[in-house]
């Protein structure tokens, strides 16, 4: 049998491979943050086929394997967003931590963070599979609210110069409820717990009631042209989905004169490993520690040198560069098939001359 049949054919399903590789590369050419992966090969065992004369040897390879793939760790290029919540890794080798829904703490590179909200109206900072982010004690990152208890307000300045805007979120009995219109002045009133919209009011002579009797001048009337009777909503009152007042705490986020809220960006927990090539890749962007990475170590330098806001980095991966990988592929996995197809023939030349 002949060696270079199975020589060539593993030689094929290497390159193979290679291409599943290259492919991967070229699908998340526009994955933020993602970082290219490259083939290392290495040659399988030799055999003496002269064994008696142990001073000449004639050494055979048995072919090649894929033996073991590498990260690129090298920086992409940054795409200016202009969104608060997009962060850029500035420095190689260093990650995000993020923990996710079963508990686990993994590293990404991709800062493209929003805000998630729990049960209970809190706010965090999340990837966008809802995985929270963490800071540098692997803590998650909660946005700062404001509650306010009085007399509803469009806007507001705090003590500290930051501008408050209503978000159109209440919290109702520990839930949460939208706000899908508001109040105007003596646009609403209350009747027996039960929140009725004007549709208009009475003029002089205009409108009667039942009895024949006319009904006052301003006074306000349902859709029904019946006159309402009950207490006046207070402008900016909120109102749910279905025109009824909203009776739970308004909640503030805290945000800048041009209505973004506040990321507490010196809580953003950046990371680095002893040896970041060590790293196993899980999906989604995420990598985990190893044996072999070593933990992760939290940098503690000032955040304007460990990533930049309203920006995100790239992928690594350079499309010229893989296109020439990719042929280089292609051509070997047709000289092997070539190969096995060469060995073929040979075969059977030789066993037509046995016969």
């Amino acid at each position: 049998m002949m060696r270079g049949f199975y020589t060539a054919k593993l030689g094929a399903l290497s390159y193979q491979e290679h291409m599943n590789l290259l492919s991967n590369n070229i699908a998340n050419v526009n994955t933020h943050g993602y970082k290219q992966t490259r083939a290392t090969f290495s040659d399988l065992m030799y055999q003496n086929i002269n064994r008696e004369v142990a001073e000449l040897p004639a050494m055979v390879g048995h072919g090649v394997r894929m033996s073991k793939t590498d990260l690129t760790m090298s920086e992409g290029p940054l795409d200016p967003t202009g969104n608060p919540l997009d962060f850029a890794l500035t420095q190689e080798g260093t990650f995000f931590a993020t923990r996710n829904a079963a508990g686990e703490i993994e590293y990404t590179r991709a800062g493209n963070f929003i805000l998630s909200a729990d049960d209970s109206g809190t706010y965090y900072l999340a990837a966008p599979n809802g995985d929270r982010i963490l800071d540098n004690d692997l803590e998650e990152i909660i946005i700062e609210e404001y509650e306010q208890v009085e007399n509803l307000v469009v806007d507001s300045v705090d003590s500290h110069g930051f501008t408050h805007y209503v978000v159109d979120y209440y919290r109702v009995n520990g839930q949460q409820v939208d706000a899908a219109a508001y109040t105007g002045n003596g646009t609403h009133y209350t009747v027996n717990g039960r929140t009725v919209a004007v549709a208009q009011r009475a003029g002089n002579g205009t409108h009667f009631n039942e009895d024949g009797s006319p009904i006052r001048e301003g006074t306000p009337l349902d859709a029904n042209g019946r006159p309402i009777r009950g207490k006046e909503l207070d402008e900016h009152s909120p109102l749910d989905a279905n025109g009824q007042l909203i009776t739970g705490e308004p909640v503030f986020v805290k945000t800048t004169a041009d209505g973004e809220p506040i990321i507490p960006v010196a809580s953003i927990g950046v990371f680095r490993f002893n040896n970041p090539y060590g790293l196993n890749l899980t999906g989604g962007n995420r990598y985990i520690a190893t044996d072999i990475s070593g933990e992760a170590i939290p940098l503690e330098t000032e955040p304007n040198t460990k990533f930049m806001q309203t920006y995100l980095e790239k992928s690594n991966v350079e499309i010229a560069d893989q296109m020439v990988k990719v042929i280089e592929a292609q051509r070997a996995f047709n000289f092997n098939s070539r190969m096995i197809q060469t060995a073929d023939e040979i075969a059977q030349t030789v066993n037509s001359l046995r016969n």
